[in-house]
């Protein structure tokens, strides 16, 4: 697994790693790059994740869109 070094206390041997942080980064990128991708009539795909009266919300990867 990869970390991030968040504090690093070399007098009480003690070092705070951080995941989340990397894991946010990436989410960040990848919502990014799919933002970059979406234009008018541009034909996507995605999973529809919920139906309601006035439309569907779909899943976009990092992104939900609505569909009406």
């Amino acid at each position: 697994m990869t970390f991030r070094i968040l504090k690093l206390n070399k007098k009480r041997n003690n070092i705070v790693l951080s995941r989340k942080v990397l894991l946010e980064e990436e989410m960040t990128a990848r919502k990014a790059e799919t933002l970059r991708m979406l234009d008018e009539n541009v034909i996507v795909s995605g999973q529809v994740k919920n139906l309601t009266d006035y439309g569907a919300f779909i899943d976009l990867g990092e992104l939900t869109g609505c569909c009406t």
